[in-house]
C-alpha cells in the first residue's frame, strides 16, 4: 500500500504527456494559448516544469503563472520538476519562490519525489531552500526512506547527514529507511545504502553484512 503514492504521481505525470488515454498535450510549451485565461498559463508553466523547457518556464513565470499552482492531484511545477529529475529547472523554479513544502493529495512533497528519483542535486536545493527532512507521506514514508527503498545511495548518503533527520521512522508497512537497504543490499541492487545508515546508526558497531535467508539442505546430504 506504501508504493501506491509513487504509482500515483507516475501516472499523473504520464496523463500530462498524453498517455493512458490522457489529453494530447503538445511537445512544445509556447503552444498553449495564453492568452485565453490564467489557467492556460499556469499549465504551460507545468508542462514546461514536467518536461525541462526552461526557456518556457521562465516566459510562463514572466507572464504571471502561479509558481506553486497546483493541478487537481495537487501537482506544483516544483514537484514535477522533481520527479523528472530537472535539476536545473527545480532551481528556477526555488529562485521564483516556489515552496518545497506543499504536498499532493497523498502528502508527496518534491522532496519525496526527488529522493525516489535519486536526483540527488535537487534533493540537496530542496534542503537548502527549507525542505522538511522528515516530512511524510499518507503512507507514513520520508524522503529517506523512499531513497533507501529505490536504492539511491548518493541521496541516502546526504540525507542521514542533514541537521535533524529521523533514521528510525517507519512507514505503514513497519519498514525503516535500514529495512529497505537492508532488503536492497540482499538482492544486490544496492550495496552502499544499508552500511551507510547502519553506521550512523550505531558508529562503534563492528561491520557486519545482512545475510540472505539460509537455503534448506540437500535431501540425503551428509552432516557432519
Amino acid at each position: 500500500m506504501y508504493r501506491l503514492g509513487w504509482r500515483h504521481a507516475i501516472l499523473i505525470s504520464a496523463l500530462a504527456f498524453g498517455g493512458a488515454g490522457g489529453p494530447a498535450f503538445p511537445r512544445d510549451a509556447s503552444a498553449f494559448d495564453t492568452s485565453r485565461d490564467r489557467s492556460d498559463l499556469d499549465r504551460k508553466l507545468r508542462f514546461a516544469a514536467a518536461s525541462g523547457q526552461l526557456k518556457y518556464a521562465a516566459e510562463a513565470l514572466a507572464q504571471g503563472a502561479g509558481v506553486d499552482h497546483s493541478d487537481a492531484w495537487g501537482m506544483t511545477p516544483l514537484m514535477l520538476a522533481a520527479l523528472r529529475g530537472h535539476f536545473k529547472m527545480a532551481r528556477l523554479l526555488l529562485g521564483a519562490g516556489a515552496d518545497p513544502n506543499l504536498s499532493t493529495d497523498r502528502d508527496l512533497t518534491a522532496l519525496h519525489f526527488a529522493a525516489k528519483n535519486c536526483a540527488h542535486p535537487i534533493v540537496a536545493d530542496l534542503v537548502a531552500a527549507g525542505a522538511r527532512v522528515n516530512a511524510k507521506s499518507a503512507y507514513e514514508q520520508t524522503a529517506l526512506s523512499a531513497a533507501a527503498e529505490q536504492g539511491c545511495a548518493k541521496v541516502v548518503e546526504a540525507m542521514i547527514r542533514m541537521k535533524g533527520i529521523d533514521l528510525d521512522s517507519a512507514d505503514l508497512s513497519n519498514r525503516t529507511a535500514l529495512d529497505y537497504a537492508r532488503e536492497n543490499e540482499v538482492t544486490g541492487l544496492d550495496l552502499e545504502s544499508y552500511d551507510l545508515i547502519r553506521a550512523r546508526l550505531h558508529p562503534a558497531a563492528p561491520k557486519a553484512r545482512p545475510s540472505p535467508e539460509p537455503k534448506p539442505a540437500l535431501l540425503g546430504a551428509v552432516t557432519p
